[in-house]
């Protein structure tokens, strides 16, 4: 008995999906174009895994580039995991959970779909983040650190709290967080949160935990921290209940 022959990808499908948004950006080179615009159906899965992609030339066509920049494109999705390349042979789509490349990960916050599922997935990875953060932190920061990061919040509440200013007023707190952990890598995450939060206008705790609420939580999680009192127990707890809530529930429920 065989089994299924595999679905042939349409060159149709490969145009701009419905919730993944991939305009050409100014200064983004065609293949990369290409390439991302492919990569986030498949992390989305509007590409299956097992399906067969168009030929080389079909694709060039769809996205009016020249057949290298096509190849290119396919290559980078190969490199990654996100296809295989047969000689001779239609490509085919992989499942995306199994490939080992990290820089999937940030493959999928940027372009994946954001519906209720991936949201709640992206949420709890923050949390974990911030959570293990603080775990480094306790212990490990110094006095001079901590006062430095009182400061910092004192000045802006005395300033008057601006909602502009916040997100920068954020950022620069759990930076200095991060450094004050002594672990270069939740550094470097940390940095690529951010950046990834400000090139997607993105505010994940927007709903979960208002920016009021989270200034005060920062004040505690300093309190917390001069006292070695658990401060990564006080932020989780704070956040999985900001998760929970219904209006972040009802949030979520609006971006299916």
């Amino acid at each position: 008995m065989t089994g299924a022959a595999p679905a042939l990808v349409t060159s149709d499908s490969l145009g701009t999906p419905n919730r993944v948004k991939r305009r050409r950006v100014r200064g983004e080179r065609a293949a990369d174009h290409v390439f991302r615009s492919i990569a986030g159906r498949i992390l989305s899965r509007e590409l299956a895994p097992g399906s067969v992609l168009p030929a080389e030339r079909e694709i060039a066509r769809t996205f009016e580039v020249s057949g290298p920049i096509a190849r290119q494109a396919l290559y980078q999705l190969d490199e990654l995991g996100l296809v295989a390349i047969n000689q001779g042979k239609p490509s085919v789509v992989l499942d995306p959970d199994e490939a080992a490349d990290l820089r999937i990960v940030a493959l999928s916050y940027e372009l994946a779909t954001r519906g209720e599922r991936e949201l709640h997935d992206l949420a709890e990875r923050i949390i974990l983040h911030v959570g293990n953060l603080l775990d480094l932190a306790e212990g490990r920061i110094s006095k001079e650190r901590l006062g430095g990061l009182q400061k910092m919040l004192d000045d802006y509440a005395a300033t008057g709290p601006d909602e502009d200013l916040f997100p920068e007023l954020e950022r620069d707190f759990w930076l200095e967080m991060a450094r004050g952990a002594g672990n270069s890598i939740f550094l470097r995450e940390t940095r690529w949160w951010f950046a990834f939060a400000e090139t997607n206008g993105f505010d994940l705790d927007k709903d979960m935990s208002p920016r009021h609420v989270r200034f005060v939580l920062y004040n505690n999680i300093l309190d917390y921290l001069r006292r070695e009192a658990g401060a990564a127990q006080l932020y989780r707890q704070v956040a999985r209940t900001g998760l929970n809530s219904r209006a972040w529930r009802e949030s979520l429920a609006q971006t299916r």
